[in-house]
Parts: C-alpha cells; structure tokens; sequence
C-alpha cells in the first residue's frame, strides 16, 4: 500500500502524534468539573489523580492501571497509579535523566529513558515491581508501543549519520529480542496490538508502504489498499474519547458510534485534552505546564 508524498506526510504525522505530597490515585472531588446528565443508563464520575507543582503528561491507561510523566526534580519520570487499590502514586524512575512516554498493557510499563543521547528502552513489572533494561547500544531509539507482554519500538543505528529504522520486536516472557526489518529504507512508526505489529517503510522519493507483521504466525506482508488500523488509545469498542473546542475552551467528549451520540464529559474554564480510554476509565490532562493536572472519569450504572 503506496502513498504519495503528501499523504506519506500526513500518515506519519498521525503515526507521530505521539512524587510530590498530595498526590493520590483515589481520585478526589473535582468541584470545576460537573458529570453530564445520566444517558442510557450510564453516569461518569469525575476526579483529580494529581495535584502538584510541576508538569504532568501524557496519560495512557488500560485496566486498572494508569500512567503518565511528570516533569519531578528537573527531569521527566514515571509514575504508576493502581485505580482500583486506590493507593498512592508509584515513582517508577528516579534518576537524573528524563524518562517520556510511558504505555502500559495493564501487566508492564514500558518507556523511553535518555540515559544517553539515543535513549534506551525499559519495562517494568507491575506484579513484581522489577524493571528491566531491554536496550544497551548507542541507537537511537523511538518511544516504544506495548500489547499483552510484547514491546515494539524503531531503532537507528548511528555511524557517521543516523542510518534508517529498522523495527524491533521484545518479548518480556522470553527475553527475546527480535528485528523485524533489514533493508536500506527507513522503516518507523510501528504499532502494536494482541494480533499484529503494523510500521511505515519509506523509500528515498518518500513514497511510504505499510506492512503488517502477524504476531501468531512470524509472517510479514504488504497491507491491502483498504487497511485501517483500527488499534487507538483513544476508542475502546463503541467508545471514542477525544477533545473538541466549545468556543471558550477544549473539552473532553465521548462518542458512542453504535448509537452516534456524543457525551460531555467536562465543563469547565481550563484545557481538557490528551484523553484516552480503557474500559469504563477515561484520562485526560486539564491545563498546561506546571499548572497541568491528571484527571480521571469512570462510569458506573444510574440507580
């Protein structure tokens, strides 16, 4: 599946669109927000999961599990919040570099760390509280994507240049590492899901193919004309969360697509955005820099 160089643009654009005291995951009373009316039988309770000094982003949810970044003692590190537990914040990172991107599969944590100038890869074990390093090598790697115990991520070895990506495949039950690509193009973007690992390949007029690597069976292939990755942090079944514009601010918003309805989830005078979803739990980010909190909605039956 080829694109022209100003859909290759766009697509990669869309694929790249990537403790302090009084914290709590319990998820106190937030008296700016106000839960929309109860529709088809679904109320969503709203919460504050931060209340600090400094910078909070992007949070990624799935399960229980939420995490994020924190910009904490002059560097970016990541924190892990047990939503049902209600307990308080875990500092996963604490060091002297900046820790971005989390993402969590609901069992570990994966991340980025800039231990050196290419960054290196790390998981942690929720259950067990254990981190590994999964890269040591002067690469430079990308923000990696996890799904049920598998972590991709796009690697560039640097000579006297930083040569094309190559996709990389970690599984933590085994240890293994795998390279899925080995060819002169650039291959990058990669997403994950239970059933597949889906990346960009763009050669030197920047005409742009996607292939799809099938987890169960080892084989990788051309996608179809047709293919839609259907796999976002933003939509779970029905639901899709996302941040519209109501003439004074953003606010979050649910879109039901089997009934083709949307709901209002904040009201407010700050900057919702940033929402993701999993389950009956929605995350979003309210405000910016150091004034930026982490909030959390869940939805339980009307009595």
């Amino acid at each position: 599946m080829r694109f022209s160089k100003a859909r290759t643009i766009i697509w990669l654009f869309l694929f790249t669109a990537l403790i302090a005291g009084g914290m709590a995951c319990s998820g106190s009373s937030d008296d700016s927000a106000t839960n929309p009316e109860p529709g088809n039988g679904i109320d969503w309770q709203t919460g504050q999961i931060t209340k600090n000094s400094y910078e909070d982003s992007f949070p990624q949810i799935k399960g229980d599990y939420l995490v994020w970044q924190g910009h904490a003692d002059g560097d970016w590190e990541i924190f892990l919040c047990d939503t049902a537990t209600k307990g308080s914040p875990i500092f996963i990172t604490h060091n002297d570099y900046d820790d971005i991107s989390p993402q969590t599969d609901g069992n570990y944590v994966v991340w980025l760390g800039y231990s050196h100038s290419g960054g290196e890869i790390f998981v942690y074990d929720i259950l067990s509280g254990e981190t590994t390093r999964v890269t040591d090598d002067d690469n430079v790697d990308s923000p990696p994507q996890i799904a049920n115990g598998v972590v991709v991520w796009t690697s560039h070895k640097v000579t006297d240049s930083v040569e094309p990506g190559e996709i990389m495949l970690y599984d933590i039950a085994t240890g293994v590492t795998e390279q899925l690509t080995m060819d002169a193009l650039d291959d990058s973007g990669p997403r994950i899901s239970s059933e597949a690992v889906i990346w960009v390949q763009t050669d030197e007029e920047l005409g742009a193919t996607i292939f799809i690597h099938d987890l169960g069976t080892g084989t990788t292939v051309e996608a179809p004309q047709d293919f839609v990755w259907e796999n976002s942090p933003q939509t779970d079944g029905n639901l899709t969360v996302l941040a519209r514009y109501d003439y004074r601010d953003r606010e979050i918003f649910l879109y039901d697509t089997g009934l083709k309805v949307y709901e209002q989830i904040t009201d407010n005078d700050l900057d919702d955005r940033y929402p993701r979803i999993s389950g009956n739990k929605i995350v979003w980010i309210r405000g910016e820099g150091k004034a930026s909190e982490i909030f959390f909605a869940f939805s339980v039956p009307d009595e």
